[in-house]
């Protein structure tokens, strides 16, 4: 399973329009993050954001292929680019699941805050965890298949989310768990690789496969 962060930012994205703090102050200096979008084999789409075709082609991806566009944030999240060449986005209702044509098997999983998570499966078998931000599972324990190989949440936002994934052994040491949905509350540079690592977690930039 070929798995393309296009954007690993926080809804506002890193540096915010406007914003002089510091954070946003060393972002602009070549620390851009754009708002968290994955790209999954190249047809499967989490998270539509903004400049999302762009943000592919810097990673050397494109969108043509994208038969599922999945949303996850809250209904009320960030407004959403509509590409004329792409499905129409849809959100998968808890707990249901989807099977489409490439093979991938995605379930929508419950979560303690608005929005919606998927569990991805791919044809090779292997298993991702996407998880909004600020969202933390709800009843993963009676759910879970064991661990998934690749977690992406807001592990600065919600350590406890991660905690509770572990506690349901969907995470474990073989578990490759990337921190997205980072804005300019996350802290930066060196502190942010040293609380990650804490976590057992780490971070990527944009474009990251």
């Amino acid at each position: 399973m070929d798995v393309t962060l296009l954007g690993t930012g926080d809804p506002a994205g890193l540096p915010r329009p406007d914003c002089p703090c510091a954070a946003c102050s060393r972002a602009a200096s070549g620390r851009h993050r754009a708002a968290t979008s994955v790209l999954i084999d190249q047809e499967l789409l989490l998270d539509l954001t903004p400049g999302a075709a762009m943000a592919a082609a810097r990673a050397g991806r494109s969108l043509h292929a994208v038969r599922q566009v999945l949303l996850t944030h809250p209904h009320d999240g960030p407004a959403i680019e509509f590409p004329d060449d792409l499905p129409p986005p849809v959100r998968v209702p808890d707990r249901r699941e989807l099977t489409l044509l490439g093979g991938h098997r995605v379930r929508a999983v419950a979560l303690d805050a608005p929005g919606t998570g998927y569990e991805v499966t791919g044809p090779d078998g292997r298993r991702l965890l996407y998880l909004p931000p600020g969202g933390g599972p709800a009843g993963l324990a009676e759910d879970t298949e064991g661990p998934y190989d690749l977690v992406l949440l807001d592990v600065v936002g919600r350590p406890d989310a991660l905690a509770r994934l572990r506690a349901a052994h969907a995470v474990d040491w073989t578990t490759d768990i990337v921190a997205v949905h980072l804005g300019h509350d996350a802290p930066d540079g060196p502190e942010l690789v040293r609380r990650l690592a804490a976590a057992g977690a780490r971070a990527v930039p944009d474009g990251t496969a």
